[in-house]
């Protein structure tokens, strides 16, 4: 089950990014799917390919741009 703040939060990320030229590939809203049941409250990224999300319970997701567009659960040591 996906996020729908996820959704949106990484939608307006990327299409700033295209904004600024960062990426060109399409601008508008990117949907993804994080795999996750936890409820997803934010996203933060330096980069296309450096992105962030957190949730309930310490969740921590990251994006590393890979093509197929999954995201990778990382430790949380305070949860």
């Amino acid at each position: 089950m996906t996020s729908n703040l996820l959704k949106k939060s990484i939608g307006i990320f990327l299409c700033a990014l295209s904004s600024i030229g960062a990426i060109n590939a399409r601008a508008g809203w990117t949907p993804m799917e994080s795999d996750t049941t936890f409820e997803l409250r934010g996203v933060w990224g330096s980069s296309a390919t450096d992105i962030f999300a957190v949730g309930v319970d310490g969740i921590i997701l990251h994006y590393d741009g890979n093509p197929e567009g999954t995201w990778s659960a990382m430790e949380n040591e305070s949860s």
